[in-house]
């Protein structure tokens, strides 16, 4: 490649890398609908990707020291797919489906500031450095299963992932469960595998056994840990026979996803996210109510978005002024204000939602509260 193309490709290469919605459809098309890896957190997928654009640029600029880094951390991140259950062939069509993502992007961005007689011949060039890195990752993946593959840890690991996703109780004595007994399910926010060992160890029980699996750790046990200290956000469920441990085992992950987009930390437990896991599968109906019920509200307004705030938290603590005004931070005057504000704008909309806050009963609490989370998260 001559000077000249250098100098072409390069600055385009360091704008894709920059380009977060380009990172964010490169991840969605590498976690295509009905992937095994779909399970896995959209951001540790963008970081994949990330590394492979960094290794790109460093081989372009001829930046050895760099590019030597960024292939080890690919090499990294496929070994981290081994010890996440992601099989090689997952692992090659996500790659394939972001490349083909980048690619078109490249073409797309370069063809606004390059000719056609320019560009093409670079493409071949981004084309076989990616080609090389992938395969620097196919070995690192072949070699680190084949590592993993002669422990009993990795064969239980593999077992508890295919009770998980199977239902078949026969890999629960491989995972090393006794089927007669109950066992709780945690899933902790945490993707890397060198972090997942860090925390592992407060989490581990003679009768139990953890591991990852599609990109968060998951625990089994019989009882709660006493030494979880950690601010690093878990779901934990109450005991259940082994045999309704796949389905527990997704309720976790949603109320996982839940939490972390509230931004929580910590422990916490399934049972509290209940209702909102029964209500977000039927999110068109929430939609309604809100547009029923909240007719009056406007999502440009920041003192309407502090409206729904208050109206959520006033809920949440039993319709109690002061404590709602402690977790707010505010006057318990403010929150009087911003209740009657609602009623107010409730009324001039011709909608029953103030009636129904006055009187409280549970059928209308419940439809305030869902179509005020509707409201929130649209």
């Amino acid at each position: 490649m001559t000077e000249v193309e250098k100098s072409s490709l390069i600055p385009l290469i360091d704008r894709l890398a920059a380009d977060q919605g380009l990172l964010t459809a490169a991840a969605e098309a590498a976690l295509g609908p009905g992937s095994p890896a779909r399970k896995l957190p959209e951001a540790e997928v963008e970081r994949h990707i990330a590394v492979m654009l960094d290794a790109v640029g460093a081989s372009l600029a001829g930046d050895v020291a760099r590019a030597e880094r960024s292939t080890a951390a690919a090499q990294h991140l496929a070994v981290d797919r081994v010890e996440q259950g992601i099989s090689l062939p997952v692992l090659l069509n996500g790659v394939l489906a972001a490349r083909k993502v980048v690619l078109q992007a490249l073409i797309t961005q370069g063809a606004e500031s390059l000719p056609p007689d320019e560009l093409l011949p670079l493409l071949p060039r981004f084309d076989e450095i990616v080609g090389r890195l992938q395969n620097s990752m196919v070995l690192a993946y072949r070699t680190a299963e084949t590592q993993l593959g002669r422990t009993t840890r990795a064969r239980q690991a593999d077992a508890l992932r295919h009770l998980l996703e199977t239902g078949e109780g026969a890999w629960a004595a491989e995972a090393g469960l006794d089927p007669s007994r109950e066992y709780r399910c945690l899933v902790v926010d945490v993707t890397v595998p060198s972090e997942a060992r860090r925390l592992e160890a407060p989490l581990e029980s003679p009768d139990g056994i953890s591991v990852l699996i599609h990109g968060v750790l998951c625990a089994i046990r019989a009882d709660l840990p006493t030494g979880y200290r950690s601010p690093v956000l878990m779901v934990h469920s109450p005991p259940v026979p082994l045999s309704e441990l796949p389905p527990v085992y997704l309720l976790c992950r949603e109320a996982l996803t839940k939490h972390r987009q509230n931004g929580d930390q910590g422990p916490h437990a399934l049972l509290d996210s209940a209702v909102e896991i029964a209500l977000g599968k039927s999110r068109s109906l929430g939609t309604l109510l809100s547009r029923q019920l909240l007719a009056g509200l406007d999502r440009s307004d920041e003192r309407h978005r502090d409206i729904v705030d208050t109206l959520l938290t006033y809920l949440a603590v039993g319709s109690r002024l002061a404590p709602t005004a402690e977790l707010l931070h505010v006057h318990p005057n403010t929150v009087k204000s911003r209740l009657r504000r609602f009623h107010e704008l409730s009324e001039r909309a011709g909608n029953t939602t103030s009636p129904a806050l006055r009187t409280g009963t549970l059928t209308h609490t419940i439809q305030l509260w869902w179509a005020l989370c509707s409201w929130r998260a649209e």
